[in-house]
């Protein structure tokens, strides 16, 4: 990805407080920095603010989990050197991880750790209530059955239930990966090494199964994985074309500029996500540059 030009940081405003539940819409009605200006959103100084800020507007558009953009910190913070520094920290503090997105190759994803284990947490029990809704409906389809079952059927039909303890893998995941595995590709080798741990307990290849099924690993050939999240796909399809729809918006725009008062007037129609998350997008990436003016702030293509 191209450096990005410098531009003046205004100082730190103070450190809002971290939002553990989804916003209501009465809350959201009544929070004062949901009327904010627009250009507030460019006076924080300090990455990990930022991020909170990001997260807590995720949480109250009601996304299953905050996700972030590398590119809206890019966008938002202005320095690309800056970032990249703040980002190695909070990930070698095991507080942020970054992973790559398939469709996005100038992009990569940004989620907190404890957001991860979330995910983890959520697969684990998605995963025990099909265990048990398929052992239902095995039950259900015996009751129903006119004649008895050829015993081989049946035990084939059992076998075919993974037991509760196949879920342990979640658990394991967690313990074992989460804190001291960085990268976003890992080879089975090594997975099979960290999930067994220093207990050397007996995993297999067939163990892995329920972290692909959940989408917490992804298969990239015959020997390695690369580690995602479970629902990030319709979060970076609503990022994407909300840009896209940013950008034709300028374009069509006399001069092909246009004010964010003028934008924000506007609805943003593909996308879930407001205009201020794919404007960051786009500044991160250099598709559009800002330019302030007295009518208050301009959105430009970059030249």
């Amino acid at each position: 990805m191209k450096r990005m030009r410098s531009v003046p940081i205004l100082p730190q405003p103070a450190k809002r407080q971290r939002v553990q539940h989804v916003v209501t819409g009465r809350e959201l009605e009544d929070d004062p920095a949901e009327e904010a200006d627009f250009a507030a959103l460019f006076s924080v100084s300090d990455t990990q603010a930022y991020m909170e800020l990001l997260r807590r507007e995720a949480r109250q558009y009601k996304l299953p989990y905050p996700f972030l953009l590398l590119s809206q910190l890019y966008g938002a913070m202005g320095s690309h050197t800056q970032v990249d520094r703040d980002l190695d920290g909070l990930v070698e503090r095991g507080e942020v991880r970054t992973f790559e997105i398939l469709r996005e190759k100038d992009d990569s994803l940004v989620v907190f750790v404890e957001d991860w284990i979330d995910t983890i947490a959520a697969a684990k029990l998605d995963y025990l209530q099909g265990i048990a809704s398929l052992a239902r409906q095995n039950a259900q389809e015996d009751r129903e059955a006119t004649k008895p079952r050829p015993r081989m059927h049946q035990e084939r039909r059992a076998a075919a239930v993974p037991k509760k303890s196949s879920a342990d893998v979640f658990d394991l995941f967690a313990e074992r990966v989460v804190p001291c595995y960085h990268e976003p590709t890992i080879t089975t080798d090594k997975l099979l090494e960290l999930l067994c741990g220093p207990d050397q307990r007996r995993i297999t290849s067939h163990d892995i199964t329920p972290l692909v099924n959940a989408g917490l690993v992804l298969f990239r050939d015959t020997s390695l994985y690369g580690l995602s999240i479970p629902g990030v796909g319709p979060f970076v399809i609503h990022c994407h074309k909300g840009r896209e729809e940013l950008l034709r918006v300028i374009r069509k725009s006399p001069f092909e500029q246009i004010s964010v008062e003028k934008l924000n007037a506007r609805k943003c129609r593909t996308s879930k996500l407001p205009w201020r998350f794919h404007i960051h997008s786009a500044l991160g990436l250099q598709l559009i540059e800002k330019v302030e003016s007295p009518d208050g702030m301009i959105l430009r293509i970059a030249a």
